[in-house]
């Protein structure tokens, strides 16, 4: 079902679109545009991130039969895995179109987190490969959808493309020029509410707009992914899985992966040769995480890297560039029986453009 509604989703992108850039009046909020035979030129496919890292991670989360259905690999890039201690080999059945083989790899770049922490430039680059969706109006502008007892509105950027898809739903009922927005999170992260309890302190703190949308971050939220159990983590928090057993080798550079899905993280374990099979998995909230790396409590440890739901990556990887790598493009699928995905077909994303810098995917 997950398949079928990421097939849905991409098919928006056609076999020959892809976006024009343009600044985006909230902040650096973009939507996705989509032109036919529109390239982005060299220039602005730049970004102050390393994009080879940063879609080469993001890759490493989608699982073998959505490549496959997407399109996406060609020639798929070699990611290697280390596990602690000394144990490395090359991660393929996530990536890979063949039964994976081991041979070994050396050991990555000793990289580690700076004494200190990261400053908030560093934090941003982190967190930028993360894609957010929002429901807006035809001026960009994100929805209020969410109501509370006192009848105070507010609303979400959600992580699940599928959430976003069926608030979009609700919202073109009586906007039927409503569409998606595909934010980065470092655009909207350091103005959001990170808890439930700040999100209702602000919510009571700032003045409620006279429209239904808003680009007062003060007033919107993360909303996690419904599917994903938090764990011993407070109800509302946005999890991270990871595993102290799994680090990967990215560009030369040993990091430890964060994923936003438990069964990412599983599948990437179980491809990875050498893995040990009762290789522990372990769970921390989205903010704590970020402020420990703000902080410098994980100093010396390998750094980071962040990587979103499969099925987010595999929407805007597909809506960015069509099919990657000189990849033949993933064919068009026939009507969904959901009535979500039948939208999806459907409906455009935005109708500006995603910001060049976002997610490191282009």
């Amino acid at each position: 079902d997950e398949m079928r509604n990421v097939v849905a989703l991409v098919a928006l992108a056609g076999d020959t679109m892809a976006l024009s850039p343009l600044q985006h009046p909230f902040s650096k909020l973009g939507t996705l545009s989509i032109s036919p035979a529109h390239t982005i030129p060299t220039q602005e496919r730049r970004t102050t991130c390393d994009i080879t890292s940063s879609r080469r991670a993001a890759l490493a989360a989608v699982p073998l039969h959505l490549l496959l259905t997407l399109g996406a690999v060609a020639d798929p890039p070699t990611i290697s895995s280390t596990t602690a201690p000394d144990r490395a080999a090359t991660i393929a059945g996530v990536a890979a179109t063949s039964t994976p083989s081991a041979p070994p790899v050396g050991r990555g770049k000793k990289s580690a987190i700076p004494k200190g922490g990261y400053k908030r430039e560093d934090l941003a680059a982190l967190i930028s490969r993360v894609p957010t969706f929002v429901v807006s109006n035809r001026d960009s502008q994100p929805y209020l959808t969410q109501m509370d007892e006192a009848g105070k509105r507010s609303g979400y950027f959600h992580l699940s493309p599928r959430e976003a898809l069926a608030e979009l739903q609700d919202v073109r009922t009586f906007d039927p020029a409503a569409s998606l927005a595909v934010v980065p999170l470092d655009d909207i992260w350091f103005d959001l509410p990170q808890t439930q309890e700040a999100a209702a302190a602000s919510l009571a703190a700032t003045q409620q707009p006279r429209s239904g949308t808003s680009t007062d971050l003060r007033l919107f939220s993360l909303s996690p992914l419904p599917d994903e159990d938090p764990g011993p983590l407070t109800k509302g928090s946005v999890p991270l899985f990871y595993s102290a057993a799994l680090l990967l080798e990215v560009d030369g550079s040993t990091c430890r992966p964060y994923y936003f899905r438990r069964a990412d993280l599983q599948k990437t374990l179980a491809a990875a040769a050498e893995a040990p099979s009762d290789a522990s998995v372990k769970t921390v909230a989205l903010p704590a995480l970020v402020a420990q790396l703000g902080r410098g409590d994980l100093a010396g440890q390998p750094p980071p890297v962040f990587v979103a739901a499969s099925e987010a990556i595999a929407v805007v990887d597909r809506l960015s560039q069509g099919a990657p790598n000189g990849a033949t493009p993933a064919s068009r699928p026939q009507a969904p029986e959901d009535s979500v995905e039948r939208l999806a077909t459907a409906i455009p994303f935005g109708g500006n453009a995603m910001h060049p810098k976002a997610f490191g995917l282009f």
